[in-house]
């Protein structure tokens, strides 16, 4: 008796789909993953493509990226726009940075400018420690 696999209120016993998709992600072979992402159903393929986008953006692979961005399906995550952020300039990998200065996700989220010493020093001017404001003698001291 097989394993039997739940996803949102679907079951299935036969993970080889999935795991084809990510033996050619593993190959790096671009063509193999959209076919292997082609054979799957449309929700089952955004998932595996969101997860992909994240590993080949980590990984710098350019084509799979590109793919994954291409064909969409699947919502930004704060981890995937952070990763993205980090490539300031083309120089941190060229490919990788063409691929998502292009797509439509660059266009849903602007790249962020790095921040500066000068720019934490600005922001923490003038600041009060939260701490501070409930503490004995503070403007709103609290008895515990």
């Amino acid at each position: 008796m097989g394993a039997e696999f739940l996803t949102r209120g679907n079951t299935f016993s036969d993970a080889t789909p999935f795991e084809n998709v990510f033996a050619a992600y593993r190959t790096g072979d671009v063509d193999q993953v959209k076919a292997s992402l082609d054979r799957l159903r449309d929700e089952h393929a955004n998932y595996l493509r969101k997860s992909l986008a994240v590993l080949a953006l980590q990984a710098r692979r350019s084509g799979i990226l590109k793919l994954c961005l291409y064909q969409g399906g699947f919502a930004f995550e704060s981890y995937f726009v952070d990763a993205a952020d980090k490539f300031q300039n083309a120089s941190d990998d060229p490919e990788t940075f063409k691929v998502l200065e292009e797509s439509r996700f660059r266009e849903l989220y602007p790249r962020s400018t790095a921040r500066t010493e000068e720019d934490s020093e600005e922001e923490s001017e003038g600041e009060e420690d939260p701490s501070e404001v409930f503490d004995e003698g503070g403007k709103l001291p609290v008895d515990w």
